[in-house]
């Protein structure tokens, strides 16, 4: 990446300045979605541990549960829950990788007739235009991988948060008798 932006400030400074800005404003976009996508994580794991719980306790005190007529009510409400924080979560996480690519292409975009005006200007040659594209490319290449990445770090970090809250926890000692 930095091999790339070196080379692009060598062929022209201010469209390399532009260009440039590809990458905070996709550090920008990633932040916010990253924001609004936490909370949903974190409740799905939430639900996920409560759902485990339940079922866990379900099947130590199955006959309780039987006898009451229980069973479908105690995991319903639980499943509706994960079920809809699980898919908030994914689909606010899904929208980053294309954000990212739209300010990458509107950063092409902007460089491609920036370019196209420098080239017949005489300022640069199409060679240089075509190949200081393919540095924005490269560049944006690592960018595209992370937020193809970024569900699975986001749930990641929401099942660390839940491991920690547990560890956390005062531990409880029983009463002597």
């Amino acid at each position: 990446v930095s091999l790339a932006l070196i080379m692009m400030f060598r062929i022209n400074v201010k469209m390399a300045f532009v260009a440039a800005l590809i990458i905070p404003l996709s550090f920008l976009v990633s932040k916010i979605v990253v924001n609004k996508s936490q909370g949903y994580f974190k409740a799905q794991q939430d639900a996920l541990g409560k759902l485990n719980g339940t079922v866990q306790e379900m099947f130590t005190g199955f006959n309780e549960i039987k006898l009451y007529g229980k069973e479908e009510s105690a995991i319903n409400e639980i499943n509706s829950k994960l079920q809809a924080s699980g898919f908030k979560a994914q689909f606010i996480s899904s929208t980053m990788g294309p954000l990212v690519s739209l300010v990458s292409y509107l950063g092409i975009a902007a460089i491609g007739i920036m370019g196209a005006i420098t080239a017949v200007a005489g300022r640069i040659t199409v060679g240089n235009l075509q190949a200081f594209i393919r540095y924005i490319w490269q560049i944006n290449q690592p960018l595209s991988q992370v937020t193809q990445l970024s569900s699975a770090i986001q749930s990641a970090f929401a099942a660390v948060d839940r491991v920690f809250e547990i560890l956390n926890e005062e531990e409880q000692i029983p009463d002597k008798v």
